[in-house]
């Protein structure tokens, strides 16, 4: 198991992430040579966004004209 060979690498922090909402970290902190649970969290964020992919507002550099085969 990873977790082991970390700790005998001497890794100090190893986080377990689930990105499968709500969102969560187990934090663990390496002390005398066993992992310790440092925390556990989790948070829900909702975002709204408006994408803005009109050619005529980027910079010359990153529009390039459609390709049409």
């Amino acid at each position: 198991m990873k977790l082991f060979e970390y700790a005998d690498a001497g890794i100090e922090h190893y986080w377990i992430v689930d990105l499968d909402p709500p969102v969560s970290m187990i934090a663990y902190r390496l002390i005398d040579g066993d992992y310790e649970n440092f925390g556990e969290y989790s948070a829900s964020v909702e975002l709204e966004v408006e994408p803005n992919a009109d050619p005529e507002h980027l910079p010359e550099h990153h529009a390039s004209p459609l390709r049409q085969d």
